[in-house]
Formats: structure tokens, sequence, C-alpha cells
């Protein structure tokens, strides 16, 4: 969206290739879901910060609420 914005045009590439390498450890992966998951939190007003926080809390409470059962 941002390079669109700023005029440049994006095209495929037949061929082209791109790397990254992947996490090498759950601390890796754990920093980055926090990273994330932080990002989601912070954007946008106070309503949406508020709906990120209540479902990244949904999957644990549902969890709990289960277990017993």
């Amino acid at each position: 969206r941002r390079a669109g914005a700023k005029g440049y045009r994006l095209r495929l590439v037949a061929g082209a290739a791109v790397d990254h390498p992947a996490r090498s450890s759950w601390v890796e992966i754990a920093e980055k879901a926090r990273r994330v998951k932080g990002g989601q939190i912070a954007a946008g007003g106070r309503a949406r910060r508020a709906a990120w926080f209540v479902r990244t809390l949904l999957p644990p409470v549902r969890a709990v609420w289960r277990f017993p059962r």
C-alpha cells in the first residue's frame, strides 16, 4: 500500500525469490509474537485496542472454561 501510494508500480516477476531465515528457537518465536501482538494492541483508537485485548484473552479463557468438563 505504501509503495503504491508513493507512485511505485508493483509487478510479479517470474523466477523471483524472496528468502528470509526462519525463527530458530522458541524464544525468537515468542519475541515475534509479543512484538506483533503489541503492535496490534497499540494500533488504532481506544475501542480497537480494547477489542484486540479481549481477543487476545479469549483462547486462554475458553481453555480454562472447558478444562473442568
